[in-house]
């Protein structure tokens, strides 16, 4: 068990400073989704945010123009979202990411979800993480299956977790690296 917490400030901090550290190089397309608010293919880093508790989606990706947002938030609701299209807007404390997306390097993808759902916070979870109904005997989660297609055997720091957890990332070639943050590296 870790005993250090990492709050959603330092979070968001590291996260906007772990941009740099390159999570998965690949060649990602736009899922063609009216779902994906997003910057047009460019370049091979993929940044995957899974919160686990505590912060829903409409507390960073904000719903505007929608009075029922409002009325079911009432000290919680978000009024001045940072604009990122008529339909929503970024938590006004996400600036980074909020900068990154209007230089069209960051996609977000709403309404992530699956059938039949248990409704088990255990269960939704590992499927998210593995991207499996069933659990079996494989155990890599859905970015290392990908990595395992996509990354280069060579390349080094690909996987990259801030939350000391790895089930998403595993997988059987690409190792993956767990930090609680970068206060610990040194980059030149």
């Amino acid at each position: 068990m870790c005993d250090k917490i990492l709050s959603r400030r330092k979070f968001l901090r590291t996260l906007t400073a772990g941009t740099c550290a390159a999570a998965i190089h690949s060649a990602l397309r736009p899922l063609g989704s009216d779902l994906v608010y997003a910057a047009p293919y460019s370049n091979h880093t993929l940044i995957h945010i899974f919160l686990s508790g505590g912060m829903d989606c409409a507390s960073y990706l904000v719903p505007r123009g929608l009075s029922a947002y409002l009325d079911k938030r009432p000290t919680l609701g978000i009024t001045n979202p940072l604009v990122l299209n008529s339909a929503f807007g970024l938590n006004p404390l996400m600036t980074n990411l909020h900068n990154l997306y209007q230089q069209g390097m960051v996609a977000f993808i709403n309404k992530v979800g699956y059938p039949d759902a248990t409704r088990s916070h255990e269960d939704s979870r590992r499927v998210y993480q593995q991207a499996m109904r069933i659990q079996g005997t494989d155990n890599r989660g859905w970015l290392g299956r990908f990595a395992d297609i996509y990354v280069p055997r060579n390349q080094t720091f690909s996987l990259l977790s801030f939350s000391g957890s790895v089930r998403d990332l595993q997988s059987a070639y690409v190792p993956a690296v767990t930090t609680q943050g970068l206060d610990g590296y040194n980059y030149t």
